[in-house]
């Protein structure tokens, strides 16, 4: 019997793509024959590296993600080769992971000539072979949404997986070298200041004041300090390498190294190196989450309920205003020792 070729789509950012490791996973154990693809856009792929329930990633660059010396064309050139290499293996099911309407994840599960196809509802779209309406989606969370998918596949819908990421052995290799005196034995503390909505920013020297509070309940406390070199939205942003300066510079008796993370690979060799993580809502989040750490999550107006870290042991840090500055360092220093505590 010819197996069944199942391919999921999920163009959208870092915690999205995330949030749909534990689809891969269910399919799978629905369908343990099938060949499992993932077309992805370039700046998310990453997150699928050495994902086991995966047997082929195909991997697009939007215009905007594009380097420096590669044209337009050449862009749509590679998309093309991509779209035309799952077109000649045949795709059975095209699933369009995100939970909203999406037209291009749709003109991409046309143009791989899909036999059917599964997605949430677009308007004037006859196409989809099952459309989800927003009463179709169990739950709240984004991992919930995107596994209700699974209920076009079976009747006997499997519990939902905890999120999954794989860090690659050598980059570990590689940073562990790098911070050959951090001693894994002892409390490491992530601290990633980088976030792009700037609502969901804290303070540096907040930041600052709960790392010598932390280390004065634990004096042997080692502390990585994550950051992104890019800049944030805001074009007239400083950017978080000088802020990453800044907190340096201001952490005089604490043990801090500084890990600049320019890619996904690295920020998930980095978390792995960490029994606990605070950051921001956002991609890093889902990261963290995904490696079970332990997390004290600054949030925006981000919604809490649909996007907090799908894993165990996670504290939320959200005001009224939706500010991450309206949050104070004794408000997040009390939420920090309600997380060590369990």
């Amino acid at each position: 019997m010819e197996r069944k070729n199942i391919l999921v789509i999920r163009r959208d950012n870092i915690g999205d793509l995330v949030c749909t490791t534990p689809l891969f996973e269910s399919i799978k154990n629905i369908e343990p024959e099938c060949n499992l693809f993932a077309y992805v856009n370039s700046m998310n792929a990453s997150v699928l590296e050495g994902n086991p329930f995966i047997d082929e990633t195909f991997i697009y660059t939007k215009t905007k993600h594009r380097k420096d010396n590669q044209s337009v064309l050449a862009t749509y050139i590679e998309r093309f080769s991509q779209l035309l290499k799952l077109r000649l293996k045949g795709v059975d099911v095209a699933i369009l992971a995100n939970p909203q309407p999406c037209k291009q994840s749709l003109k991409v599960a046309k143009l791989v000539g899909a036999k059917k196809i599964i997605g949430a509802n677009i308007q004037g779209e006859n196409c989809l072979t099952h459309s989800f309406m927003p009463e179709d989606f169990s739950g709240k969370h984004q991992v919930e949404h995107v596994h209700s998918y699974l209920t076009a596949l079976t009747e006997q819908v499997p519990s939902i997986p905890t999120n999954k990421i794989f860090p690659v052995d050598d980059e570990v290799q590689r940073l562990q070298t790098q911070l050959s005196h951090l001693d894994i034995t002892k409390p490491v503390v992530g601290i990633h200041i980088s976030v792009r909505r700037p609502d969901s920013r804290w303070p540096i020297e907040r930041y600052v004041t709960l790392m010598q509070k932390i280390t004065e309940q634990e004096s042997d406390t080692q502390f990585l300090l994550f950051w992104a070199p890019e800049k944030a939205e805001d074009n007239s942003d400083k950017g978080d390498s000088l802020r990453a300066k800044e907190l340096l510079a201001q952490c005089e008796g604490l043990n801090v190294s500084p890990v600049p993370t320019a890619s996904i690979e690295e920020l998930k060799a980095g978390f792995s190196l960490c029994s606990s993580i605070i950051c921001s809502d956002g991609g890093p989040m889902h990261l963290a989450a995904a490696l079970d750490k332990k997390l004290l999550v600054f949030f925006g107006k981000t919604p809490v309920d649909h996007w907090h870290p799908w894993c165990e042991h996670y504290q939320i840090l959200q005001t009224d205003d939706g500010k991450a500055s309206s949050v104070s360092v004794d408000m997040a220093y009390k939420h920090w020792n309600e997380l060590m505590s369990n």
